[in-house]
């Protein structure tokens, strides 16, 4: 991806072991681009097998991972 020019990488000023990976202008582009056949992708693949109850089970699940995420520093 860095090479394609959809991210940059850079060290990590806290941790000399990690990288920083940020998100370029054209990776953006790439995102927003490729979302809608995405979306199209995971609602035919995904959602429309679903009933109700699975949905909602799905949804219960997906809440308590939420919960219980650390927050993310900026």
């Amino acid at each position: 991806m860095q090479q394609r020019g959809l991210v940059r990488r850079s060290a990590c000023a806290g941790d000399a072991r990690g990288s920083m990976v940020e998100l370029t202008d054209e990776g953006r582009r790439a995102i927003t681009d490729a979302a809608p056949a995405h979306t199209e992708a995971v609602r035919r693949y995904l959602i429309d097998l679903l009933d109700d109850d699975e949905i909602a089970t799905m949804t219960d699940i997906f809440q308590r991972v939420l919960e219980e995420l650390d927050p993310q520093p900026d």
